[in-house]
């Protein structure tokens, strides 16, 4: 582009030369002025200056009106091609205005260079400038540039940077050239703006980020199948599609192909708690854990793997209740282990657990999990922790973390159930190559020897056992226990079972009332026929229950009616059913009678059951009988003194007869 140079400023008699200015006082005020411009340096417009720069017209134009036109540096030009005049700004006003910029000055977009791909240019970059290095040490040693280029590509090989004399300058030239961009591959610089690449790669992504977690190969495979089928070209080879997913955040990958709960058991954030301001009893938490060994069940074929429930003082980290049952994690095993924790220790003021269905049960909460969270209010009467005035905090759903026993499951694991020789392990992975034939020698623990070995190994070892950790200083769970402990709460034992045992709403039928999937009457039952009362139920004992009013006040203690037995005869039934008539003309001359309380059938029915099962069984004959011919004798004998008539001088006649017919008989055969 021709230079141009801002013209003189033409006066009224059309002489061209500058308008008379008053000479300034100081030299101090007079503007700064800038330096004659350059050689081939003109003035461009201000179009080409933004091009050149990448800078806005708003801010060149400010730019213009401020600083730059008053040194010189910007003026209102007419543009060489004509047109209206617009602003023209110096080529070196600023050095992005340059038509030949440093390498520094060319830009170059980071955002789609991957990590790895970052790395090689740095490295690049780094080889150039320790060649440049070398060369200028080498000119001061007199040495040529071929010597120091080969000096310097066997450095590099020693070192593990294979490159060669060719690279190395085709690097230099790319920088000087386009600066950064100059260092990337060629094959990437054809890549980035392909659109076709862009859609194929992210339907890479979409097929690998997902729960199905397939292979970075198969998901390979499937995209190129769908780019056939619709006639487009695939942009790279399998090698480059398992680097760009590698090349995938980890805990993008966590989050999308094993889900939120495992992307928070291992990248999540998560707070830690300040327990030293707590005091014993404050807060107790709670979980349900599978323990990691088999053991041998009465009536069960097969070991299982019992479950166990734990309360935990957090501030001392000290298990004051549990349980452990081969079942299931419900809110009678839960009830269970909290029962055992405040009878030893006395009730908390706050409980913490997580969201489970166990634990947002209505023994517990007073309302199920589905009414909390339609903001229900409990029932007071049906809750144990409302009754009792204990406040409840739930843990943040997938925040394992926050609640202190998980660490103490990892502590059984490591200290309690690896002593059984039928370990089974975490997972698959820690999973022992000899359980199954230590399963099979019978080596798997009885529950009953699993209970009590952990209730010596909780109560010896690991409650008195140091703690390391911020709150514990070094101390054992007891001591943290009892330093800390300022009040207890206890609960009489004659409301221990009332106050901490599962409530049931039901209603009084014929038979009683049905708990745990069982029937349990009273007398005191037969005039609340109809009524709805609260049947508390205790897991160590389903043999009874007690019954208590809509208010709370104790009825009577109902035990369990067993069902007829299979082994039960249809006179057997017919007996108990005249039993029942005799219960019903009983009531119907109530006037007349006593009133008494009706016997059930069912266990009229029970009783002579186990009657029969008391009596021997007889033993079948093998043997033939001995077959005598005065049998038939014998019977008429016995058959006579039933029927004839007695009398006290002597025996009948019929019978003296038949003693003298045995008699002549026996005198024939001698």
């Amino acid at each position: 582009m021709r230079p141009i140079t801002p013209p003189d400023v033409k006066t009224s008699g059309g002489a061209s030369k500058m308008s008379a200015l008053p000479v300034p006082i100081s030299l101090a005020l007079e503007p700064t002025k800038s330096p004659p411009a350059p050689r081939g340096v003109g003035f461009i417009p201000l179009s080409e200056a933004c091009h050149r720069s990448g800078k806005s017209p708003e801010n060149l134009a400010w730019r213009c009106r401020g600083e730059w036109a008053s040194i010189g540096l910007a003026a209102i030009l007419k543009p060489e091609k004509g047109g209206k005049a617009c602003w023209h700004v110096r080529e070196d006003a600023d050095p992005l205005f340059a038509r030949v910029k440093s390498p520094w000055l060319v830009a170059f977009d980071w955002k789609p260079v991957s990590a790895s791909q970052r790395d090689e240019i740095h490295r690049r970059k780094r080889l150039i400038d320790a060649w440049m290095e070398a060369r200028i040490d080498g000119f001061d040693d007199g040495l040529s540039e071929r010597h120091i280029t080969a000096a310097f590509v066997t450095m590099c090989r020693n070192e593990g940077d294979v490159v060669s004399r060719e690279t190395l300058f085709r690097w230099l030239k790319g920088f000087n050239t386009r600066g950064f961009a100059g260092l990337t591959d060629a094959r990437r610089d054809a890549q980035v703006n392909d659109p076709n690449r862009e859609a194929f790669v992210a339907e890479l992504k979409r097929r690998y980020l997902a729960p199905n977690r397939r292979s970075a190969a198969m998901c390979y495979e499937l995209a190129v199948d769908q780019w056939t089928e619709n006639g487009q070209d695939v942009p790279f080879d399998k090698r480059r599609a398992q680097q760009i997913l590698n090349d995938v955040d980890r805990k993008v990958k966590a989050f999308h192909r094993e889900g939120p709960r495992a992307y928070d058991a291992k990248f999540g954030k998560f707070l830690r708690g300040e327990y030293t301001a707590l005091e014993s009893n404050e807060m107790w938490v709670s979980d349900g854990h599978e323990l990691n060994v088999m053991v041998r069940v009465p009536g069960r074929e097969k070991p299982v793997r019992p479950i166990m429930i734990g309360w935990f003082d957090v501030r001392s980290r000290k298990l004051v209740g549990w349980r452990i049952v081969a079942g299931s994690e419900n809110s009678d095993v839960i009830l269970a282990a909290f029962k055992s924790g405040v009878k030893a220790y006395g009730m908390p003021e706050c409980v913490y657990h997580d969201n489970g269905e166990a634990y947002d049960a209505q023994a517990l909460q007073g309302q199920t999990k589905r009414q909390r969270q339609k903001g229900g209010r409990p029932q007071l009467d049906m809750g144990l922790f409302p009754r009792l005035g204990i406040t409840v905090k739930h843990s943040l759903p997938y925040n394992a973390k926050a609640k202190i026993i998980e660490r103490f499951w990892g502590t059984i694991d490591q200290r309690f159930t690896r002593e059984f020789a039928t370990y089974t392990g975490g997972d698959t992975s820690k999973k022992p190559f000899d359980l199954q034939s230590q399963i099979d020698k019978g080596n798997a623990p009885d529950l009953d020897e699993v209970v009590e070995r952990f209730g010596y190994w909780i109560e010896a070892k690991y409650h008195n056992h140091p703690h390391g950790g911020v709150d514990m200083n070094g101390k054992t769970p007891a001591e943290v226990y009892a330093d800390n402990l300022r009040q207890t709460r206890p609960v009489p034992d004659d409301l221990l079972d009332l106050e901490l045992s599962r409530r049931n709403r039901v209603k009084v039928g014929r038979n009683g009332v049905r708990a745990n999937e069982q029937e349990y009457e009273a007398p005191e039952l037969d005039a609340l026929m109809g009524r709805e009362v609260d049947v508390l139920t205790d897991d160590t004992d389903i043999g009874r229950v007690q019954v208590l009013d809509l208010k709370g006040r104790w009825i009577c203690v109902a035990s369990s009616v067993r069902r007829i037995p299979k082994n039960a005869t249809r006179d057997d039934l017919r007996e108990a059913m005249a039993g029942v008539r005799r219960d019903r003309k009983r009531v119907k001359e109530a006037h007349q009678i006593v009133l008494k309380i009706a016997d059930d059938p069912t266990e009229r029915l029970r009783r002579m059951a186990e009657k029969k099962l008391a009596a021997p069984v007889p033993i079948p004959q093998t043997i033939k009988p001995f077959r005598s011919t005065l049998e038939a004798d014998v019977r008429a004998i016995h058959g006579a003194e039933k029927l004839a008539p007695r009398h006290d001088d002597g025996p009948p006649p019929l019978v003296e007869e038949l003693v003298r017919r045995m008699k002549l008989r026996m005198a024939g055969n001698s």
